[in-house]
């Protein structure tokens, strides 16, 4: 399983400090300790470190999945989406 750790809403601590619950320290401590991904404090807001978590979090996926394959416990698969669900999804970004 991965799992990142996201110090969320920088940009307010940044403005009232006295409102943090949780240091940055300590953060990255506990990340550590428990083997989680920690790429520092966020703002969505603000659009900080929010695109390096996710960039984290699939590196990582993808390289434990890799793993996983090599060492012959998990079974490559392929995404197969049809013409019929991508028509039906509306061209939106997901499925």
């Amino acid at each position: 399983m991965v799992i990142a750790l996201v110090g969320n809403k920088s940009d307010s601590a940044a403005l009232a400090p006295y409102k943090r619950k949780v240091t940055l320290e300590d953060a990255q401590r506990f990340a550590q300790e428990n083997k989680l991904i920690f790429v520092g404090e966020s703002s969505a807001q603000k659009n900080i470190n929010v695109k390096e978590v996710f960039e984290e979090l699939f590196e990582e996926i993808n390289r434990v999945q890799s793993l996983l394959i090599e060492k012959g416990l998990k079974h490559p698969e392929t995404l197969r989406i049809s013409e019929e669900e991508v028509a039906l999804n509306n061209h939106r970004c997901c499925y």
